[in-house]
């Protein structure tokens, strides 16, 4: 009998060939039946542990002695490939085997690049050779003792069948686009026309990258969840949400909105609800892209979720997604679904990543993959009916070559998406956002919201947004309830910047009447040294509270509960913070102070003032800060900019002036127009090429393959997976979770250590999301170089050993060593 694997227990305990791949198929399926192609993803799930049938395979896995990895997946491909030999050069049955031969050879390495940015193919090389004795041996194997040679043809003809219907329906959704210039007149010039045809053209090849990666995700995560289930003794089955689940979730928010306390206010926040409830009531499609613009403060938080909740009953999803640039929001929105739900177990708070691989320089290459196999199992899923989860995160799983991040991709698949603040997406991620978003919600069965108080024209820019018609959920919400008018803004950006030391004496200046003052600055290092300079002059009575990101989660959020508790008293309060506390956090002072930003910060930081309208006006004050390091925040300071433009532009006569559509439109004109050439993802240190490209028609790397072959390229993928992969970062670096010794952190960490059991394991990491600290990798080297860190390596996970290195008010404390500019937030 084959083996895939043994027992890593020490026990004599083996798991057949044949039951794996079977199992893989069978979820695999499943899984890809969601966006049409249930035969592709059967095939690359049958054959991609082929190569374990070969004998050298074999005695690797027997021998625990033996050190050299012997490589499985090319074999699989190899096999796909003469398959395919059979079928016409530009036949269906030859694209279905490309792509399944991509990903059989990249289920444990990770996507190749079809053609690299030099013009090489040395996949394509690999890929083409004739098969080793070895694995010649193995492919004979394997059709002889788990699926016969006939059997993988069918599969390969019927996966045709489905990319044929597939494709037809990508070209008839590419040409079916409206862009911009299509608005500007009635006959385009003829180079206005081409322009749009490349532009539908790259779309298309956009498509079909996005589709592979898709079946990818499917293939990775059921290899890794079938082995999963399979070293644990459980049963392992695709995941669906009961839709009982989603009415009895919806009769607990309707409970307690009925409960919210009469107010002109909340008798605005629940007439806008329940037009939005209405709208969606009104869908007939279990797909499409809407919005929601309400106003700061006019509860689009709860209105969304209640719509979600109903289309999630109607059109049987698997999933809510909620999406959200801050963990402030995050932290809060699901503080406030577990209260209304009475219930953790169907509600996921994923900030970011907890396991790493970390690296070992003594460990050789089947070590290696042993421990990558072992702590994947461990990964988070997004196996749950409610996801609320970052920006970046959902970004990763899109884009990033990650293997912890590829495998969640298709969980996306049928379900709500909610994009809350949705102008914050960063405006190098924009093209491949919007894309993306219509491929989820045209052939995933996705239902999209995007929520902003400040609706970016995502449908306006070169490759745009497709909005559903009607797209806007709720109208005109500013004009309809002028309860909304709760602010005046006080323009002091023509005076001199301040510096810690006058801020903290303007603060302290401010009349006796304004109790409580939230002050956002632009950068940790700002926000620390405000903080210092209150904490230092001090006032008597006034609570002081500094929030960043350097706190994990369940720390913000006990400041920001302390926060409103004092503030419900009307006690006097002073809240130094970055940006993270001005989007989505439900909380109200007397007056704010923003750092000069874009219009659309601004408007968030408004929110932030007389949010339930206790008085006439509250007191927003607009000044410069005397920051450094800026440069290192390009969109910052083009939102910046913007922001002069529009200033210097218009006479704003009232709040309305600065908050109407005309002049946020005027700003996303201005900041789009600045940036338009940025929205493709440039790669940095190779002008002229984008990730945009790398990931479509990836048009200059086939211009060096014909140079250096003096053919073109033939098959019909072309794009640079592995390169745009390693290349992506929704910021800068990447991050990493490390877990820091804060309130029931300490004991849950205790807890994951000691734990056997692989479910409890995972409830674990789950619960520990909330006491992680993302950190960029000059704070984590720093930390290791302290001797302040410990890595875990039987779990993948960093834990801050020194609680003194995490303080009550700031966090993980840095004494030196990184570079605090770079850290927005």
């Amino acid at each position: 009998m084959l083996y895939s694997r043994k027992a890593s227990d020490g026990s004599d305990r083996r798991e057949a060939l044949a039951d794996h791949v079977r199992l893989v198929a069978d979820l695999c399926e499943q899984n890809c039946r969601k966006f049409g192609v249930p035969s592709l993803g059967r095939l690359v799930g049958i054959v991609h542990d082929a190569g374990k049938s070969s004998e050298q395979w074999q005695r690797y896995l027997l021998n625990d002695e033996q050190s050299e990895m012997i490589p499985h997946a090319p074999t699989g491909a190899k096999l796909l490939w003469q398959t395919a030999q059979e079928f016409s050069d530009v036949s269906y049955e030859r694209y279905a085997a490309e792509i399944a031969e991509l990903l059989v050879w990249g289920h444990h390495s990770g996507l190749s690049d079809v053609i690299e940015p030099d013009g090489a193919a040395s996949y394509e090389a690999r890929l083409q050779e004739m098969p080793d004795s070895g694995q010649a041996e193995a492919i004979e194997q394997f059709q002889c003792q788990v699926i016969p040679e006939n059997d993988i043809r069918k599969l390969l003809e019927s996966s045709a069948e489905e990319l044929q219907i597939i494709h037809t329906r990508f070209t008839e959704h590419c040409n079916a686009d409206v862009y911009p210039e299509n608005a500007k007149q009635d006959a385009l010039l003829p180079e206005e026309k081409q322009k749009i045809k490349q532009r539908r053209a790259e779309k298309r090849e956009f498509f079909k990258g996005l589709l592979a990666r898709m079946v990818f995700s499917c293939l990775c995560d059921s290899d890794r969840y079938a082995s999963a289930c399979w070293e644990n003794c459980l049963e392992a089955a695709t995941y669906t949400t009961d839709p009982k689940l989603w009415g009895e979730l919806a009769a607990k928010l309707e409970k307690r909105i009925d409960n919210f306390p009469d107010s002109p206010i909340n008798t605005a926040r629940r007439q806008i609800s329940d037009e939005c409830l209405e709208s969606v009531k009104k869908m007939r499609e279990p797909s499409g892209i809407y919005r929601l613009n309400v106003v700061t403060g006019g509860g689009k938080t709860l209105a969304v979720m209640r719509s979600a909740l109903y289309l999630a009953q109607k059109f049987d999803k698997d999933h809510i997604f909620y999406v959200a640039p801050f963990t402030t929001i995050i932290d809060q929105t699901a503080q406030i679904l577990r209260e209304t739900f009475g219930r953790g177990d169907i509600l996921l708070e994923h900030h970011s990543n907890l396991i790493s691989h970390g690296k070992d320089e003594n460990e050789n290459e089947k070590q290696q993959r042993e421990k990558e196999d072992q702590l994947d199992t461990f990964a988070e899923r997004w196996d749950i009916p409610l996801i609320l989860t970052s920006q970046v995160q959902f970004l990763e799983a899109l884009f990033s070559g990650r293997g912890q991040c590829v495998r969640r991709m298709h969980q996306l698949c049928n379900s709500v998406l909610i994009f809350d603040e949705v102008q914050s997406v960063p405006v190098k991620c924009i093209s491949m956002f919007n894309l993306a978003v219509n491929f989820l919600a045209g052939f995933c069965g996705c239902t999209v919201i995007l929520c902003s108080a400040t609706q970016p024209a995502l449908e306006e820019i070169a490759r745009p947004l497709r909005l559903s018609e009607p797209a806007d959920l709720v109208r005109d919400v500013r004009k309809r309830f002028p309860v909304f008018d709760r602010v005046r803004i006080i323009d002091k950006t023509q005076e001199e910047p301040y510096t810690a030391e006058t801020l903290s004496e303007f603060v302290l200046q401010l009349p006796r009447e304004v109790k409580s003052v939230l002050i956002v600055l632009n950068t940790k290092k700002a926000v620390k040294e405000v903080h210092a300079q209150l904490k230092a002059k001090g006032r008597a009575g006034v609570a002081l509270f500094h929030l960043s990101t350097n706190m994990c989660g369940a720390h913000r959020l006990a400041k920001i509960t302390e926060m409103n508790s004092l503030l419900a008293q009307h006690k006097a309060v002073i809240c130094v913070s970055t940006n993270l506390i001005e989007a989505g956090v439900d909380i109200s002072f007397d007056a704010v102070i923003r750092s000069k930003t874009g219009l659309d910060s601004l408007t968030q930081a408004s929110g932030r003032c007389n949010r339930n309208k206790f008085v006439e006006r509250g007191y927003v004050y607009l000044i410069r800060y005397e920051e450094t390091g800026l440069a290192m925040l390009p969109d910052l300071r083009r939102a910046q900019d913007a922001m002069t433009s529009v200033l210097s532009d218009m006479s704003f006569a009232s709040v309305q002036d600065y908050f109407s559509e005309k002049t946020l439109r005027a700003y996303y004109r201005y900041y789009y127009h600045e940036q338009r050439g940025s929205m493709d993802y440039p790669v940095p240190h190779d002008a002229g090429r984008t990730l945009f490209d790398y990931l479509a028609a990836n048009r200059k790397a086939r211009g060096e393959y014909e140079s250096r072959h003096e053919r073109a390229h033939h098959g019909i993928l072309h794009q640079a997976f592995r390169t745009a992969g390693r290349e992506f970062r929704v910021i800068d670096e990447n991050t990493t979770g490390i877990l820091v010794p804060y309130g029931k952190g300490v004991e849950l960490q205790r807890q994951v250590l000691s734990a056997s059991d692989y479910l409890d394991k995972k409830t674990l990491f789950r619960d520990l999301q909330r006491y992680s600290v993302s950190v960029y990798p000059d704070g984590l080297r720093k930390l290791e170089k302290d001797h302040k860190l410990r890595f875990f390596e039987n779990l993948g996970i960093y834990c801050l050993l020194d609680e003194e290195s995490y303080d009550d008010e700031y966090g993980i404390v840095f004494e030196g060593g990184v570079d605090p500019a770079k850290y927005i937030c």
